[in-house]
């Protein structure tokens, strides 16, 4: 997987996760990668856009044009690219670790993507089974089938 992305306006950035990274997620945001493994950081990015970005940006301010700021780089985020930009911070977090933590961190980056997957085709074919009446709240509309013999 790669650790670069584009914004909206096509800039790359790309995501870098060293020890002064981990730091300032400390300093600046109360995130301790070590939750990624005994926590619930992961669901944390996936809920809590505001925590993502931060710690996108922290992630990629090295590669921002010059004169961008966290604000600025806010703005260029949206859609398809907050996908794309999750994928690579994933892959940089994972990267910075010893390669023996690696494989469960990417099996746990692969099983949250399943997770996710099969979430979503749950809801689609929720909503595919929805009635107009249902939506109102009937439960047994004039003309149903069920209460018609024709």
């Amino acid at each position: 997987m790669t650790t670069f992305f584009k914004d909206t306006s096509g800039h790359e950035f790309c995501c870098s996760v060293t020890a002064g990274t981990v730091i300032e997620y400390r300093k600046r945001l109360d995130v301790n990668l070590n939750s990624l493994i005994d926590g619930n950081l992961l669901d944390r990015m996936a809920t809590d856009i505001e925590l993502f970005v931060n710690m996108l940006w922290l992630s990629v301010k090295a590669s921002a044009p010059a004169g961008m700021d966290d604000a600025a780089f806010a703005e260029v985020l949206g859609g398809d690219v907050l996908e794309s930009a999750r994928d690579a911070l994933l892959e940089a977090i994972i990267s910075f670790f010893p390669a023996l933590a690696r494989g469960p961190l990417q099996k746990m980056r692969d099983k949250g993507k399943a997770v996710q997957v099969l979430a979503l085709n749950q809801v689609n074919q929720a909503i595919d089974n929805l009635t107009p009446e249902m939506m109102i709240g009937l439960k047994n509309p004039v003309g149903n089938s069920q209460a018609s013999s024709v």
